[in-house]
């Protein structure tokens, strides 16, 4: 099977780690189900065929938009170590510290 997803790791001067490859593997193998370009689906919708293989890897996927199934993600702390800014992720890995945001 030939795959159409391009993908880029940086810094350029390493490999691409393990997990991040087992990631990769996981849109390739459901590119059929969620290219743009036969399918009309939403960030949802794609997850929906990509959350049963992240969550094998150990990824925490959202459930919803609700705000209790978002996953967030803090990037800056402060005094006491008070998360001062956040993010919600599609998808995280708490032990690689990947984060997986999908556009559609």
């Amino acid at each position: 099977m030939i795959y159409l997803i391009n993908w880029q790791y940086y810094p350029k001067s390493d490999k691409i780690t393990v997990h991040l490859i087992q990631v990769v593997r996981t849109f390739e193998e459901n590119e059929e189900f969620i290219t743009s370009s036969k399918n009309k689906l939403n960030s949802d919708g794609v997850l929906t065929f990509l959350k049963k293989s992240l969550i094998e890897q150990g990824f925490e996927v959202e459930k919803s938009k609700k705000g209790l199934d978002k996953i967030r993600v803090p990037v800056l702390f402060g005094m006491n170590g008070k998360v001062e800014r956040s993010f919600d992720a599609d998808a995280y890995n708490k032990i690689t510290k990947t984060v997986i945001e999908v556009e559609a």
